[in-house]
């Protein structure tokens, strides 16, 4: 039975199936160590609407490499991720949000690897940045809460986790080859920030 908590859940469904992890207090500390990883930043367009990411600090003193992958995993792809947490030593990981518009700490939740468990993460946050990870923090993904997740990690656990790494990036990069007519300004300029932030990163081999 789920601890009680005072923390705010974003999507109250999840209280009935989902555990926290732990109880207030361990739910913030845990919070924090997944705000740690990130920072939030803006683009110069009209909106000037707030993001997370991973922080460029952070990525460099855990020696990590990202990749971008879709929130909605196709189930062999889902499989493999799992398989790779776990032979990291987990049986469960962690999700909260980390979303530049909430101001204060919410729910963290405790996943297992039930089928579907990490695209239900992120169906049950559409629009919101969320964040898995462990609470050793020897993996973490983000999600935009609108289709995309950025996975980081040592590039071991990377490969474990998806394999091809060179394939994975060429699909993203495919993805975004949307002719300049038809590309939304704040889009295109979204994108470009992202690449150019995360390029000293990314795991493309």
């Amino acid at each position: 039975m789920n601890q009680p908590s005072t923390l705010r859940s974003l999507n109250s469904d999840l209280d009935g199936d989902i555990p926290r992890a732990g109880d207030d207090a361990e739910q913030r500390r845990l919070a924090l160590l997944a705000w740690e990883m990130v920072e939030i930043w803006t683009i110069p367009t009209p909106r000037r609407r707030a993001f997370t990411r991973f922080s460029a600090d952070w990525l460099r003193h855990k020696d990590w490499r990202v990749t971008v992958i879709p929130s909605r995993l196709r189930p062999e792809d889902q499989v493999r991720i799992d398989g790779a947490i776990q032979a990291l030593g987990h049986d469960h990981w962690l999700g909260t949000a980390v979303d530049p518009r909430i101001p204060e700490l919410t729910a963290v939740w405790k996943w297992g690897f039930a089928e579907d468990d990490m695209n239900w993460f992120h169906t049950s946050h559409t629009g919101t940045w969320v964040m898995g990870f462990t609470a050793e923090r020897d993996f973490a993904f983000l999600g935009d809460g609108d289709g995309l997740s950025t996975l980081a990690g040592p590039t071991t656990f990377l490969r474990a986790a998806l394999g091809d790494l060179r394939e994975w990036w060429m699909e993203f990069e495919e993805d975004m080859r949307i002719p300049e007519s038809e590309r939304d300004p704040s889009a295109k300029a979204y994108f470009d920030a992202f690449i150019a932030h995360y390029e000293p990163f990314i795991a493309r081999a």
